[in-house]
């Protein structure tokens, strides 16, 4: 059987008129994003611990989140996580249900990472900050997040 997805359902249930239409600043687009996420997304799984964290860039710190499921004991491997957007939209907020489950169902750290967006940051600012924070943090931030070297 088919599931019967209604985007225009969706909208309306968060309240929202279509967050996708042309005329759609990139601000508002994100807002819409953030009423969406809750009426999309059921609750994750429970994970052992979610710790914000920065890790250093080519323009500061760029923010991120560490979730450790329950099964993980340090030392142990990272999955670093870029949410999606199109490089213009999403953050940490919008996709921690999402990297929370990924976390918790693949029994393996995920470092989600909170590159900057466009158009406020043009490109290649979003590909560096992914670049800085795969090409890793220091080897004594990594010790203390419970992470390996693979």
């Amino acid at each position: 059987m088919a599931n019967s997805f209604n985007w225009s359902d969706l909208i309306s249930r968060a309240g929202l008129s279509d967050p996708f239409a042309p005329d759609t600043s990139a601000r508002n687009g994100r807002a819409a994003l953030r009423k969406l996420v809750p009426v999309m997304e059921t609750s994750p799984p429970d994970v052992a611990e979610v710790r914000d964290l920065v890790i250093p860039g080519p323009a500061g710190d760029i923010p991120a989140r560490l979730y450790v499921p329950e099964a993980s004991n340090a030392p142990a491997p990272l999955t670093v996580f870029f949410h999606g957007g199109g490089y213009v939209f999403g953050d940490l907020e919008s996709h921690h249900r999402m990297a929370q489950r990924l976390a918790a169902q693949s029994e393996c750290r995920l470092l989600a990472v909170d590159y900057r967006l466009a158009p406020e940051c043009p490109f290649p600012a979003a590909y560096e900050d992914c670049l800085a924070a795969w090409t890793g943090p220091p080897e004594r931030a990594r010790m203390s997040w419970g992470l390996t070297r693979t």
